[in-house]
C-alpha cells in the first residue's frame, strides 16, 4: 500500500449506482432509536439491537429483533410489486427466552461473522464517562442463544467506537471510541476462534467517536474514514495488518462528518457511507446538529472514489441522519444494504427515527 490515499473521482470505472426503496411493516417494528447496531448474518437476516430512544443517552434494552434477509431481497426486485402484504416482517424475540443476555447499552459496536453476531462495549449510564463497558457478547443466531464470551487483556471499556468482521479470517477489530480518559485513537483485534483480544499499533490521528471502520475478508487491511475528534473530520488512516504499520491523509474533497451509517459491500469491494452529522449539535446528545444526505464510497486503498449515482422509488430516498446503523448482505447474489432508525432535525426539535430503508447496490 504505497502512498497516501487520493481522489478518484475522474475514474468513471469506479462509480456505482444505488437505489432507495422504502420497507413498509403492518406488524410490530422497532422503536425510534439511535446510537444501535444492525448486523447482517450469513443467510441475509438482519439483527438490530441497543440504542438510545426518545429520553437522550437513556440505554434501551437489548431485545432482539430480527428482519428476514429473503423478503428484503424479493420486495427490492426492479419489478417488484411493493404490497405492504408482501412485505416481510420485523420480529421481535422474547428476552424471556434467554438464559442469559446483555444488559442494556447505547453507543456498543456490532459486527457479523457466519451466523453469529458479535457485541462489544457501550456503556449503560446516561452521563459522559460513566457506565463504560468493555464486555464480549455473541449471539448464535442459528441456535437462538446468548453467550457471554470471557475474553483476556480486553480493551478498556468505550462507547461511541467502532467494530468491523473480516470474514474469511474470522476476525473482528475494534477502533477507537470514548473512554473514561478522552477519546482513542487505538485499533484491536480478535480471532472470534480463540478468547484473547490483541492490541494492535495506535492510529497516527487524534482519537475520536463515531468513526466509519472497514476491513477487508482476510483481514489484511483496516480503514477508518472521519469521526469526530472534538470536531468533524475528514481524514483517512488505512493499517497494514501484515507489516503492521499505518498511513493517513486528510481528504479536503470529502466533507467532514461523524456517525454516519455505512457498509462494506462484497460484491464491489467498495467501502460505501451515507450521511452523518457534519455539525455537532450546540446542546450535545440532548439536541441535534446537521446532516449530510449523500452516499459516498472508497475502495480499500482509501481511494475516494466517483459518487455514486442514487435514485428513490415513489416513496423517496433516506433523509439526511446521523447516529444510524446499516448492514449489507449480498446472499440473494446482489448487494442489498438496511439502514434502520437514527437522528435527524435540530437542537429545537431533534428526531429520532424508526424507518426502514433498503439500499440495492449495483
Amino acid at each position: 500500500m504505497a502512498g497516501p490515499p487520493s481522489h478518484s473521482d475522474d475514474n468513471t470505472a469506479t462509480q456505482s449506482s444505488c437505489r432507495w426503496v422504502r420497507l413498509a411493516f403492518m406488524g410490530p417494528q422497532p422503536a425510534a432509536r439511535s446510537s444501535h447496531g444492525l448486523s447482517a448474518i450469513s443467510d441475509g437476516t438482519l439483527i438490530l439491537m441497543g440504542g438510545e430512544g426518545a429520553n437522550a443517552r437513556s440505554p434501551l434494552g437489548c431485545t432482539i429483533w430480527t428482519l428476514s434477509g429473503e423478503s428484503v431481497a424479493a420486495n427490492t426486485r426492479d419489478d417488484a410489486d411493493l404490497s405492504v402484504d408482501e412485505l416481510g416482517q420485523w420480529r421481535m424475540l422474547d428476552d424471556a427466552a434467554f438464559s442469559t443476555m446483555p444488559p442494556p447499552r447505547v453507543g456498543h459496536a456490532q459486527a457479523a461473522i457466519d451466523n453469529t453476531v458479535y457485541v462489544f462495549g457501550g456503556r449503560d449510564a446516561v452521563a459522559v464517562g460513566d457506565g463504560g463497558l468493555n464486555d464480549m457478547w455473541a449471539f448464535h443466531a442459528n441456535e437462538g442463544r446468548w453467550e457471554k464470551r470471557d475474553m483476556n487483556t480486553p480493551p478498556h471499556a468505550r462507547s461511541y467506537h467502532a467494530m468491523c468482521a473480516a470474514d474469511e479470517a474470522k476476525t473482528l477489530y475494534t477502533f477507537g471510541g470514548c473512554g473514561e480518559s478522552g477519546r482513542l485513537a487505538d485499533l484491536w483485534a480478535t480471532d472470534t476462534r480463540a478468547s484473547s483480544w490483541e492490541e494492535l499499533p495506535a492510529a497516527p490521528i487524534r482519537g475520536r467517536g463515531g468513526p466509519c471502520l472497514f476491513t477487508s475478508p482476510d483481514g489484511k487491511t483496516v480503514m477508518v474514514v472521519a469521526g469526530f475528534a472534538g470536531e468533524e473530520t475528514n481524514d483517512v488512516a488505512l493499517f497494514d495488518r501484515v507489516a503492521g504499520k499505518w498511513r493517513s491523509t486528510e481528504l479536503e474533497s470529502l466533507r467532514k462528518r461523524s456517525v454516519a451509517a455505512h457498509f462494506y459491500d462484497p460484491c464491489s469491494r467498495r467501502c460505501m457511507i451515507f450521511g452523518g452529522e457534519v455539525d455537532p449539535s450546540n446542546i450535545g446528545h440532548a439536541g441535534a446538529g446537521d446532516f449530510a444526505s449523500d452516499m459516498v464510497s472508497f475502495d480499500l486503498d482509501g481511494n475516494l472514489l466517483a459518487p455514486p449515482s442514487v435514485t428513490g422509488t415513489p416513496a423517496g430516498s433516506a433523509e439526511a441522519r446521523g447516529w444510524g446503523a446499516m448492514a449489507a448482505s449480498a446472499a440473494s447474489g446482489r448487494t442489498v444494504a438496511v439502514m434502520f432508525g437514527g437522528l435527524a432535525g435540530n437542537d429545537e426539535n431533534p428526531k429520532r427515527l424508526d424507518d426502514t430503508w433498503a439500499l440495492v447496490v449495483r
